[in-house]
């Protein structure tokens, strides 16, 4: 046991280590292992480098299969570029936890182009639900990235109008395609971090990525780096002759670049919130090297949930909670509102709290019956989202007329509860003024099982009914009221 133990504290402490936010500037905790393989898709052949987190640098190293899954990166290299140019991106990426897949494209067909690094995406998905192969278990499905520069960046573009499973395109200096990707870009539904040279004479900005950006719909950023050239985002210089603008070093370029290039994955692919200051915020924002553009007031709210429980409850004051919920940006404000209704699909609503900032409300007292609860979350952005769950509140009933002093402004009934149920069931009606109500109940058929008549006076009532001699099936009950039918479907289970 002690062993056991010891073991647990040792792994604890290394995924706290590995998984600590690092900066994106330079090189992660994670070693990189390496490999080659050749792939095709319909007939076309791609030598393709993969690099992945290992225990220990080297080809064909070990892949770490203790801090994973990892999410899962395509890179598409520019017009008659080699991938061997850009190993020093591979492995920044490879060392904050990616799994980067970089194929030598076979030709110049842009749409073709962004098909192959989907279909380097699958590959890699497949090789880990593959027992035996050296990726096994290691990448995680759900986390899709791409990249590339030049020609291989608008490609990756390209990529998230085929495929709205792609998280996130972050190219460097991406060009315009065949077909035309400044022209569809609309149609993406990924998140787009463009990353461009202020003085590229290839692609320059103006004519490229500023266009891109401007016709992207929902979440994006331009991060464009003063004084860069296009050739600088390789490794090699044996291009710089095609475009001698700028005034950077390639040291300088590659690292701001992979700086924010990473810091955008680390954010989007693995939803680390701390990113967030070198993607879109101060950080970034500080930095005189770089001019961020960006918009995000878009962003989805994450899964919450109600913490009241279900149940019954006295007629008094009551508070309700639930947990908060957020974006990916740390300083997003939202809004909840709670909301209780007569029916589970809510188009009842009984009880609307005013839109705060808080993650409780009490309501100092409630007329009987059944509620359904939910919360609402709202940024200023006009993102909604809804409580993951809703709960049933029976405040506990008082017979006849409800004695809070609340007067209804129409006539309500509300949903049988229970329902399914055996052999009895309930239901509130709400009554706006004294009034003449026939309640009748039949079955799938037609038949009537149940009829009464009388005169209830303002308020909610709580009426229980009790099936034992019937046999289970379908029945509706009917609330009429004037020339007015009000119908709920029940289900007696026996």
């Amino acid at each position: 046991m002690r062993k056991h133990a010891f073991l647990l504290l040792i792994f604890s402490a290394y995924f706290s280590i590995i998984r600590a936010q690092s900066d994106p500037g330079i090189n992660g905790a994670f070693p990189q292992g390496w490999y080659s393989e050749t792939i095709s898709r319909d007939g076309r052949n791609m030598n393709c480098r993969i690099y992945y987190p290992a225990f220990s640098d080297g080809e064909n190293a070990p892949a770490d299969t203790i801090s994973g899954p990892y999410p899962v990166v395509a890179f598409g290299h520019g017009f008659f570029m080699q991938t061997s140019y850009y190993i020093s991106l591979y492995r920044r990426l490879t060392s904050h936890g990616f799994i980067v897949i970089a194929p030598q494209f076979s030709d110049t067909q842009h749409g073709e182009l962004g098909r192959d690094l989907i279909y380097c995406l699958g590959f890699i998905q497949t090789s880990s639900s593959t027992p035996g192969n050296r990726l096994y278990g290691i990448a995680d499905p759900s986390k899709k990235g791409v990249s590339g520069h030049s020609m291989g960046g608008g490609a990756s573009l390209l990529a998230t109008t085929y495929d709205s499973t792609i998280t996130i395109a972050a190219p460097l200096a991406a060009a315009e395609t065949n077909p035309t990707i400044i022209g569809t870009i609309q149609n993406t539904r990924s998140y787009i971090y463009l990353i461009s040279a202020q003085n590229d004479g290839i692609t320059p900005p103006a004519t490229t990525q500023i266009p891109m950006y401007n016709n992207t719909p929902g979440n994006k950023g331009l991060l464009t780096i003063r004084g860069g050239n296009h050739t600088k985002f390789m490794d090699t210089g044996i291009f710089d002759f095609t475009d001698p603008n700028g005034y950077l070093s390639r040291t300088k370029q590659i690292y701001l670049s992979q700086k924010y290039l990473t810091a955008a994955f680390k954010l989007f692919l693995y939803e680390e919130k701390s990113y967030w200051k070198y993607v879109f915020g101060d950080s970034v924002a500080a930095d005189t090297s770089v001019v961020i553009e960006k918009s995000v007031s878009t962003l989805p709210l994450a899964e919450y949930y109600i913490t009241t429980p279900g149940g019954t409850y006295p007629d008094s004051a009551i508070t309700l909670n639930w947990l908060r919920t957020s974006t990916l940006n740390p300083e997003e404000e939202i809004f909840y509102r709670a909301e209780l209704a007569l029916d589970s699909l809510f188009t009842q609503l009984f009880y609307v709290s005013a839109e705060s900032q808080d993650s409780s409300v009490t309501i100092d007292s409630l007329p009987s019956g059944l509620y359904y609860f939910r919360v609402m979350a709202r940024t200023i952005g006009g993102v909604v989202r809804f409580s993951s769950n809703t709960v049933n509140l029976i405040i506990t009933p008082s017979t006849g007329a409800d004695e809070s002093g609340v007067i209804p402004s129409q006539f309500l009934l509300s949903s049988p509860y229970p329902n399914p149920f055996n052999p009895s069931f309930s239901v509130i009606l709400t009554v706006p003024e004294a009034m003449r109500v026939r309640i009748r109940i039949a079955d799938i058929t037609g038949k009537e099982v149940y009829n009464e008549s009388g005169i209830l006076g303002a308020g909610r009532h709580e009426k229980s009914f009790r099936m034992d001699e019937f046999p289970s099936g379908i029945y509706f009950l009917m609330a009429e009221i004037k020339n007015q039918q009000f119908i709920r479907k029940l289900l007696l289970l026996k």
